[in-house]
């Protein structure tokens, strides 16, 4: 049976004012595979349906942190007073998730058409926050724990923003699973664009749950803001799992529910039926984190934090999760 190492860091909130994730002058930090985080302490706990016994480790925020009982409140940088109330209604349109269309059912091209524009057009804004984060998790997870990865695999690619946070492209073999083909037009311009040439890309349409590929057929997995509308998260982590080679490694970001009994959490589940039919299936209260976690991973190095913001869509994890090396 594995044994899945799980180190969680919870990290300070971003805005767009200062969108940088830890004051390294206020705190005792430590190289970590994700990049330097404050020490942490460890601490074991039994997983269900496990034989082994997994490290959950947690980061104590010192002097940022005020802790009573198990409640944590976080530090937020910058100023928090400019609340955009449509970003904060943001889910009241295209989330930016790229497989927001990840399933495979009847397509409506008119509506692929104006997603695949939208998502081209109103994600900059997006982007522009989450860029520290992104590039930090791209250049540890491709360039530094995941270096020599050629055959990597990205789903939901969507408009393929991604494609400038790889350290590098040289000698890399892209295969990109979208279920809309309207992507593409903007896919292939982002690729020329961040100088990866159509010979290297190959596109597929397709889902997360049924991955087009042979198994052990990549050396990595990316995967941002798609488990948010896939409709079934823990198959297509098991697909993820099949396609990776032994060792290799799932780079993931996503947009979460917020801490249960929390007012926002109460908002996301509020609007989340407008979210699915609006945003073609996002869910904004999925605990995404928790299922990758239980996924039997070798490893998972996952990080917590809030896009201040973006409010309701605010909650985010990202991370990298180690592929089984063997069976």
């Amino acid at each position: 049976m594995l044994c899945c190492r799980t180190k969680t860091h919870t990290l300070v909130s971003l805005t767009n004012q200062q969108p940088q994730v830890l004051s390294p002058g206020k705190l005792n930090f430590r190289r970590g595979p994700l990049g330097n985080f404050p020490e942490v302490d460890n601490t074991s706990a039994r997983r269900r349906g496990l034989l082994c016994t997994c490290r959950d480790s947690r980061d104590r925020l010192s002097s940022l942190e005020t802790t009573e009982g198990s409640t944590k409140q976080e530090k937020i940088i910058g100023d928090t007073g400019r609340r955009n109330l449509l970003l904060g209604a943001g889910t009241m349109l295209p989330c930016g998730c790229t497989a927001c269309a990840a399933q495979m059912r009847s397509r409506n091209g008119l509506h692929d058409k104006f997603l695949a524009f939208a998502m081209d057009r109103l994600m900059g804004r997006y982007e522009a926050m989450l860029s520290p984060v992104k590039a930090q998790l791209f250049g540890e997870a491709l360039g530094g724990a995941g270096k020599g990865a050629q055959d990597i695999l990205e789903i939901g690619i969507g408009t393929a923003p991604n494609l400038k946070y790889y350290p590098t492209l040289e000698g890399i073999r892209l295969t990109a699973v979208e279920p809309n083909l309207a992507m593409e037009q903007y896919a292939r311009r982002n690729a020329a664009a961040a100088g990866l040439d159509g010979d290297r890309l190959k596109l597929l349409q397709g889902v997360a749950e049924e991955i087009p590929l042979d198994d052990n057929s990549v050396d990595a997995v990316v995967g941002t803001l798609v488990m948010c509308s896939v409709p079934d998260v823990p198959r297509a982590l098991e697909e993820i799992k099949r396609v990776l080679r032994p060792g290799g490694k799932y780079v993931f970001l996503e947009h979460v529910a917020a801490p249960r009994g929390s007012f926002t959490r109460l908002a996301q589940n509020v609007l989340n039926p407008a979210q699915m039919f609006i945003a073609d299936g996002c869910h904004l209260n999925r605990e995404t984190g928790l299922t990758i976690e239980a996924a039997e991973f070798e490893e998972v190095d996952m990080r917590r934090f809030t896009v201040q913001e973006l409010m309701i869509l605010g909650p985010h994890v990202s991370g990298i999760a180690t592929a089984p090396r063997e069976a």
